[in-house]
């Protein structure tokens, strides 16, 4: 994603920079994770070192925020839900037509996609139903519930690479900002705690907010990468 100069300027005043260069904020925390150390690695190219920079430009910064911003799973592949875990476990074991029509029926549904939004949220008054109804009407173009299907089947491939996530962390120590809804069945909160095993100055905040935290703790997010940003300053 090549949105965090926009992200910056609407909750933070100025520009953020997680991972990446210039005023970038990746979204999506495995991704940013296995970009960063691997996808130098596919091309002979190595890691970069923190404040080290290529022949491109690009630079390996130091500092890290995880959570709602920077997050969609435990490194640690712990206390991950039964909401998401058995049906796709279940796949990766064995992809066959019935497994992968189990996925579509359990995540899919108008149903699932509604709960994933409203599910440990205190106040449902305060989520716009927009949220699912969008997100409905896109999976329901021909194709995209299957392109889902398999993107789910692909995350099996992450589990391997928890290794040298955490070694990375353990490495660089970057700072970091972990937040997460206390009520996150698909990623419960004891999923959040791990991080400090390899992150020991790691900053947990613990929010009274479901899955999508974004949806009803904005401000309170964004006052907390505003405080923790300014201190990276």
């Amino acid at each position: 994603m090549d949105g965090g100069g926009e992200f910056g300027r609407l909750f933070l005043g100025g520009p953020v920079t997680a991972i990446g260069n210039g005023d970038r904020l990746y979204v999506g925390g495995a991704g940013v994770l296995e970009a960063v150390v691997h996808g130098r690695e596919e091309r002979g190219e190595g890691v970069l070192a923190e404040g080290e920079q290529d022949g491109d430009g690009e630079r390996f910064v130091d500092r890290l925020v995880i959570g709602d911003v920077l997050r969609e799973r435990a490194e640690h592949g712990e206390a991950r839900g039964e909401a998401s875990g058995t049906p796709a476990r279940a796949m990766w074991a064995d992809p066959s037509t019935a497994n992968r029509e189990a996925i579509r029926s359990a995540a899919m549904s108008d149903a699932a996609l509604e709960w994933n939004y409203l599910h440990g949220v205190k106040d449902p008054a305060r989520i716009d139903p927009d949220n699912w109804l969008l997100q409905s009407a896109l999976l329901s173009r021909t194709g995209n519930k299957d392109a889902m299907v398999d993107l789910l089947y692909d995350y099996r491939t992450n589990l391997g690479l928890y290794a040298q996530w955490q070694e990375y962390f353990r490495a660089h120590q970057p700072p970091t900002l972990i937040t997460w809804g206390a009520h996150d069945e698909i990623f419960p909160e004891a999923g959040a705690h791990p991080y400090q095993r390899d992150l020991p100055q790691a900053e947990v905040v613990i929010l009274d907010a479901g899955h999508f935290a974004l949806e009803d703790h904005a401000d309170v997010i964004a006052g907390h990468l505003s405080r923790f940003t300014a201190g990276l300053r």
